[in-house]
This record gives structure tokens, C-alpha cells and sequence, in this order.
């Protein structure tokens, strides 16, 4: 026997249609992927199970769509929410590293006018000596003159 009926979903919500007889037999579902088919389409295969009406089964299957319609969204929110979160951690991050900058270069400033300073000192010190010993040293001359 090869009664061609509604048999299940396609993915896409599309009825298919196949040979009863080559498919049901078996109890495989094929490529449905709707669950609400009802039992006795994959577990005996007669006429009966070909009088099943398509449109019960649609109504099944649209809730079944809403179902997965709903759980899609659920999905989908909290793939939004973890975007939302690694977001806002990259941005914590990248403010965090943006502030280790500022201090970094700010440090370095300080470092840079404290050796700056350092060194005007030094040379200050290194100018008073020279004067110093100019000044000595033109103390002399003037002794040896007199």
C-alpha cells in the first residue's frame, strides 16, 4: 500500500507529503521537526492513520511554531543581554586602560620636571662653583700684585 498523505512539518512550515507505506512503517519521522505529529502516524501505517486531518495537525503545529517562535526570542534576548554585557566589559576595560595611561604619562611628567629640576640645581651648584673659584682665583692675582 502507497498512501500519499499530510504527514508532518518541514522546517520551513511546509506539509509534506510522502508514501505512507515506504516511511511510517518504520517508525522514522524523516526530516520533521515538529513533535506534535500525532503518534499513530509513526506507529502503525494504515488507511487509518492517512485520515488524520491536516488541519488538527496545523493547529498543532502553529502552537508548536509559537512555541519555538517564543523560545527563539528567549534565545535571542539572552544572546542580546550577553552582547550587552561583554559590551559594556570591554568598554570598562578599555576605560580602565585608558586611565593607566593618563596616570603613566602623568608620572612620567612628574619624573621628567623632577630630574629637569634635579638638574637646573645641579647647574646652578656647578655655576657658583665655577664663580667661586674664578673669584679665588682673581683674589690671588690681585694678592701677587700687591
Amino acid at each position: 500500500m502507497t498512501a500519499v498523505a499530510v504527514v508532518g512539518v518541514s522546517k520551513e512550515g511546509m506539509f509534506l507529503q510522502k508514501e505512507l507505506a515506504s516511511m511510517l512503517c518504520t517508525g522514522e519521522r524523516g526530516d520533521f521537526e515538529c513533535e506534535c505529529i500525532p503518534p499513530t502516524l509513526t506507529s502503525k501505517c494504515t488507511s487509518g492513520a492517512t485520515q488524520q486531518k491536516p488541519e488538527e495537525w496545523q493547529e498543532e503545529c502553529r502552537s508548536c511554531r509559537e512555541e519555538k517562535r517564543r523560545e527563539e526570542k528567549r534565545r535571542e534576548e539572552k544572546r542580546r543581554e550577553e552582547r550587552e554585557k561583554r559590551r559594556r566589559r570591554e568598554k570598562r576595560r578599555e576605560e580602565k586602560r585608558r586611565e593607566e595611561e593618563k596616570r603613566k604619562k602623568r608620572e612620567k611628567r612628574r619624573e621628567e620636571k623632577r630630574r629637569e629640576e634635579r638638574e637646573r640645581r645641579e647647574e646652578k651648584k656647578k655655576r657658583r662653583e665655577r664663580e667661586k673659584r674664578r673669584e679665588e682665583k682673581r683674589e690671588r692675582r690681585e694678592e701677587k700684585k700687591r
